[in-house]
């Protein structure tokens, strides 16, 4: 899927097919399931990727079936399945990213429950917005910008509000890990000195 952008941009379905591409992507589908297999991923992310795999599934069918250029629309209808993951979650008790979290913190305090719906909310209107602009870019831009977008820059953002999440959660509830990074985060938002009342 990383390639996918650029795959369409060369034309490489002008010269194969969809039927290839499909067979091509069927292709990917047992390496998926043996890579989370071979995780031993927990009971939760397992359906959650099993999910994912099941979309990718359809997709490929999609592919099968439909005219080429609705290939393009592919990147903002995955983006789309995201925020019906993320946005879905806002309507139930606990949220996505708090499932998440729990399965590495179990002592989740209430204002940190609180900010695991706000970065829920976050990436829904992320994911939104990322599907309209790659719709958009689909339908009116060239198939150049639409490859430098989906292929390049929605990942640079993807990284760019982890990184910055990451660090609003670090200062904000001075959790510490065992990793190097968790390590640094320590020197510069020291967790001593503060309680978990305060946190």
């Amino acid at each position: 899927m990383l390639l996918y952008p650029g795959v369409i941009y060369w034309d490489f379905l002008g010269r194969f097919t969809s039927l290839f591409f499909f067979i091509l992507m069927l292709c990917f589908l047992p390496i998926v399931f043996s890579t989370i297999r071979a995780l031993q991923l927990p009971r939760r992310s397992l359906s959650f990727f099993l999910s994912l795999a099941t979309v990718g599934a359809v997709f490929c069918v999609w592919v099968l079936l439909f005219p080429e250029a609705f290939l393009l629309s592919l990147p903002s209808l995955i983006s789309l399945g995201f925020l019906w993951i993320f946005g879905s979650s806002l309507l139930t008790q606990q949220t996505f990213v708090e499932r998440i979290a729990q399965e590495q913190v179990s002592d989740l305090s209430e204002r940190e429950i609180k900010y695991c719906r706000r970065v829920t909310q976050v990436w829904s209107i992320f994911f939104l917005l990322n599907a309209l602009l790659g719709l958009g870019l689909a339908g009116w831009a060239s198939p150049k910008a639409w490859a430098l977008y989906t292929g390049l820059v929605v990942y640079l953002l993807i990284g760019i509000l982890f990184a910055v999440e990451f660090i609003v959660r670090k200062f904000l509830f001075r959790r510490s890990g065992v990793s190097l990074l968790d390590r640094l985060i320590e020197r510069v938002f020291p967790s001593k000195g503060w309680s978990k009342e305060q946190c």
